[in-house]
């Protein structure tokens, strides 16, 4: 039996018998294919109950009483289904979609030509850019009632590039399996959902008024607006950057679930790269928590940096570690600087450095320096050192096995003893002027300005003294005191 040409339509035999049945299937045919609309186009096998007379594109990879038909109509017509094969031109109209579509390159495409946008549209224009090229060309298109405006465009490439841009906002995409790209190009505008070919549950999207939602998962994980943004990585976990106020100062807040004595709430990091442009983090700032008590909580920051070759999450003995926390009974308000080195000699300093006269920076006018003297198990030893900058030059106060200013001779005398160059008791000095008379049977004024440039007056008056009575015989020592009130050397109420 001969078809048309065109649809494929069974074409009467002459003298043929029943032709009533070639006539009605023809009839069914033109039923299914003329004017057609379809119900859906991407089911891959026939739905439970269809109705007589409903339409669909098979999906791919078709099953059941669909198989092997995968592009072609299947109309439900007298309980069966019957299949069409679509030919080069034929239109279709996706009822669940309200899209057009159009059958080429043995595939259906959804059709850009002008006369074939959705009803929705009743004003358009079609503008081949190359005059050669039916897939690059502009549509212009405006809304039932509205004027068309040039600000309403879509954007076909040859390479598959599409760009939409609505009222000034750009959403673009390179190809079929690239992402959307949001490029807003109008302030105020605030876009709909911009889609991930590959995850249509993640995009960027309008939340309530003037804000920007992030979309991961279908849930909904960060949001930007007027006030600030938030991004949430889960219900327990938020990152927050606020302005509560204008005249109050961005805030960042880190919103963490954790109770757990020393457990970190927030972290900042910082990595660089190493000489062989290797990424390595090179310090931390942590937030913590030191007691978790209801109405007695403590916090504390730490504050980790890498050392000689270790990183700042490298274990506590291989890395240093600064931390501050305001007590909570153990452990108690400190300032703690936990270094790893062992060596003896400086293993710490703090210094308070300003300008001079001239400009010039970084001068130490005053520091604090730590020192391991000793690092034998058992018998570890330490030293503090407060450095003040005086006349250019730094005078020293060390503490250790005892006090020492300057540098006296002899060094540290021991646990409880202080050592300076010269000690004073209410602007005097205090002296061994007796015994050098005693032993040597004369005080020199030089020898005691060496010790203490600039004030040897108190030798003098030591050895003026010694012109009218022997201040190394106790009763001469004493009959001084009984008629004067006081000591020789040392402040009365008379004069000597």
């Amino acid at each position: 039996m001969a078809n048309s040409t065109n649809l494929q339509l069974s074409l009467l035999e002459a003298a043929q018998a029943q032709k009533h049945v070639t006539v009605n299937d023809g009839l069914q045919a033109l039923d299914a294919i003329v004017q057609l609309s379809v119900k859906d186009r991407d089911l891959t096998a026939p739905p439970g109950s269809p109705a007589d007379g409903d339409r669909y594109i098979v999906g791919p990879g078709a099953t059941g009483a669909w198989a092997s038909q995968d592009k072609n109509i299947a109309a439900y017509q007298d309980g069966v289904w019957r299949f069409y094969n679509p030919r080069a031109g034929w239109r279709c109209w996706v009822e669940d979609e309200s899209l057009l579509l159009v059958f080429e390159s043995s595939d259906w495409t959804i059709s850009s030509s002008a006369g074939e946008l959705s009803s929705a549209v009743d004003a358009y224009a079609l503008i081949d850019t190359d005059n050669t090229s039916t897939a690059n060309k502009f549509v212009v298109a405006k809304d039932n009632g509205a004027a068309a405006s040039a600000t309403q465009i879509l954007t076909v490439g040859e390479s598959g590039d599409v760009d939409l841009q609505i009222a000034g906002a750009h959403f673009s995409g390179s190809n079929a399996s690239a992402g959307a790209v949001l490029n807003e190009a109008a302030s105020g505008v605030n876009p709909t959902l911009v889609p991930n070919k590959a995850d249509l549950d993640t995009g960027i999207g309008t939340g309530t008024a003037d804000t920007l939602s992030l979309v991961v998962g279908g849930a909904k994980v960060g949001e930007v607006s007027t006030t600030g943004m938030d991004i949430t990585a889960n219900a327990a976990d938020l990152l927050t950057l606020t302005r509560p106020s204008t005249t109050s100062p961005t805030q960042m807040l880190f919103d963490n679930d954790s109770k757990n004595f020393l457990s970190t709430v927030g972290e900042f990091r910082f990595q660089g790269h190493d000489s062989l442009s290797a990424n390595f983090l090179y310090a931390k700032a942590k937030g913590m928590i030191v007691k978790e008590t209801s109405g007695a909580a403590y916090g504390g920051i730490a504050f980790d940096m890498a050392y000689n070759g270790s990183d700042a999450d490298a274990a506590l003995a291989s890395k240093a570690e600064f931390l501050v926390w305001t007590g909570g009974g153990f452990p108690p308000p400190a300032i703690l600087l936990d270094l790893p080195m062992s060596a003896v000699g400086e293993i710490g300093y703090l210094a308070i450095r300003g300008k001079d006269s001239a400009g010039n920076v970084s001068q130490n006018y005053g520091s604090l320096r730590w020192s391991i003297i000793s690092n034998t198990s058992g018998s570890e030893s330490g030293q503090i050192e407060i450095l003040a900058l005086q006349g250019g030059a730094n005078r020293s106060f060390k503490f250790q096995n005892g006090a020492q200013f300057g540098a006296p001779t002899g060094g540290f005398k021991g646990d409880g003893t202080l050592n300076a160059v010269a000690v004073y008791d209410d602007n005097v000095l205090l002296t061994c002027y007796g015994f050098a008379q005693e032993n040597e049977g004369t005080v020199d004024p030089q020898e005691w300005d060496g010790y203490a440039p600039d004030v040897h007056q108190p030798a003098k008056d030591f050895i003026a003294r010694q012109a009218t009575f022997d201040q190394a015989d106790p009763d001469h020592y004493a009959a001084f005191w009984k008629a004067n009130g006081h000591f020789p050397n040392l402040p009365g109420r008379s004069p000597e």
